[in-house]
């Protein structure tokens, strides 16, 4: 899939207005920050990410410095691996995540179990099934947009078939949806529109 492809798959799929950009030359990526000491990957994962961010901003009309934001920021959201990097915004600026991994990525089951998910994943895709609860569990966890890490138990993910489903989340409802595609695999999830926040049980 390109680019284009992308994009409308996961508009078509998760029924949102957004707006997706990709970038992998960090050389021409902004300014960088942060630590001058910084390690090289990590200086050119922020400038790649925040090249593909600048041109989400612009498809947008925001105006914002893209070297400045930082995340959570509601209505955006970034992912990026070690050769891409790319960005996602919601038209309507509502709630959204995104989160990329390399296709070969191994998740074990234990780093699954850990973050509340159960062994129920298995057979001959088990890889990759991993993969795309890992990638779903980060992409809700970007939408919520809350600070500090994701504690276990926090999401509950609801698959309903291959590389997309549901998740249930502070109360609220969320829809995920996984590709994979040539540069990785992309998981965008946003709250799901007829979302009414639950009673806490």
């Amino acid at each position: 899939m390109n680019e284009q492809a992308v994009a409308d798959a996961f508009r078509a799929g998760l029924g949102i207005p957004l707006a997706m950009a990709w970038s992998a030359d960090a050389a021409q990526g902004p300014e960088w920050k942060g630590n001058p000491n910084a390690h090289a990957r990590r200086i050119s994962a922020w400038r790649r990410g925040r090249k593909a961010l600048g041109e989400v901003m612009g498809q947008l009309g925001r105006k914002e410095d893209p070297t400045r934001w930082a995340a959570p920021g509601p209505g955006l959201s970034l992912a990026h691996t070690e050769d891409w990097a790319v960005a996602v915004g919601r038209l309507d600026g509502g709630l959204v995540g995104i989160d990329l991994e390399n296709v070969d990525r191994e998740v074990s089951l234990g780093a699954l179990l850990r973050l509340g998910i159960g062994p129920e994943v298995s057979g001959a895709e088990v890889v990759v099934a991993r993969l795309v609860l890992w990638t779903a569990l980060e992409a809700v966890h970007k939408a919520r947009c809350v600070e500090g890490g994701l504690i276990p138990g926090q999401i509950r993910l609801l698959p309903e078939g291959p590389g997309h489903g549901r998740a249930e989340a502070d109360g609220k409802d969320y829809r995920w949806l996984a590709l994979q595609t040539e540069r990785g695999l992309v998981t965008i999830a946003a709250p799901m529109a007829d979302s009414v926040e639950r009673p806490a049980t």
